[in-house]
């Protein structure tokens, strides 16, 4: 596992570093320019809501986006990892720094089939919950102590 540091990128949103990261997370490439705006607008407009950088030697390998529910639990809203940096430990280290800074007992995530693996490749428990979007399951992913 690489270590990071977690840095907030709120004041960051608009650069090359982070637009990046937000076209990589494998919307169609008809929409992944409008998605990435979407999600920097959402981050813009509920600042409570953090947005984190996992960054290693000044450079920005990933993010996480959370909505704190509660003191101890978070929804996960977005995470990614730039291409080059997946499979060595980034995501983990994402989450575990993530629930040590804010003190969550509770990781909550919604994914589809192409992440559901990696979420219980990290203990996280997966219930199904069917087709919620047309022709796309969704299941819920929960990590708690």
């Amino acid at each position: 596992m690489v270590d990071i540091i977690l840095t907030d990128l709120a004041a960051r949103l608009e650069t090359d570093a982070v637009r990046a990261l937000l076209l990589a997370f494998g919307y169609p490439a008809v929409s992944a320019a409008a998605q990435a705006d979407r999600i920097t607008a959402e981050y813009h407009h509920h600042p409570q809501q953090p947005i984190l950088g996992a960054e290693h030697d000044d450079e920005l390998l990933g993010l996480i986006g959370l909505r704190l529910e509660t003191q101890h639990t978070g929804i996960i809203r977005h995470i990614v990892v730039h291409p080059a940096w997946r499979r060595h430990g980034v995501s983990w280290a994402t989450i575990c720094a993530i629930r040590e800074r804010f003190g969550l007992h509770t990781l909550i995530a919604e994914t589809d089939w192409d992440a559901v693996d990696f979420y219980r490749r990290c203990g996280f428990a997966v219930e199904g919950l069917g087709e919620i979007y047309p022709g796309t399951e969704r299941f819920r992913c929960v990590l708690s102590r």
